[in-house]
């Protein structure tokens, strides 16, 4: 499983982050920033994008920028188990070249399957995912 990992305390402080009794807790400013990534999201792809889908872009931009691999499990995993096939269905609209109501998001994931087991798909972005997420952290 792919795990975000925060680093030291101090790290974490530094990212208004904290850990106490085994709860993750936001400082105000952190999520001010969230809320500016999910305002540009919306602006950059449509009113049509789910909170989920930018998590989503975001978690897969992470994993490739770390030069490791995060499959659709792993995302499951992270979105807490969201119900049967939520997260398949949503990576295959990713996924589609074309996709009539959700436009701006088609085309922005793409799959690759593993030399070793042509059972496991890895998550990339496309070039399209790429310069999305760019254009929402920015």
């Amino acid at each position: 499983m792919l795990g975000i990992e925060f680093g030291t305390e101090e790290m974490k402080m530094n990212q208004g982050l904290k850990v106490k009794d085994e709860k993750l807790t936001i400082s105000a400013a952190r999520l001010r920033d969230l809320a500016n990534v999910l305002q540009n999201a919306a602006t950059h792809c449509g009113s049509h994008v789910t909170a989920r889908q930018v998590q989503a872009l975001l978690l897969i931009a992470e994993a490739n920028k770390a030069e490791r691999n995060i499959t659709r499990g792993e995302l499951e995993q992270m979105f807490a188990n969201p119900g049967q096939g939520t997260v398949s269905k949503m990576l295959r609209g990713m996924m589609h070249v074309k996709m009539e109501r959700k436009g701006k998001m088609a085309n922005t994931v793409e799959g690759l399957r593993s030399k070793d087991d042509l059972r496991v798909v890895y998550l990339h972005l496309t070039d399209k995912g790429k310069k999305i997420v760019n254009s929402i952290v920015s």
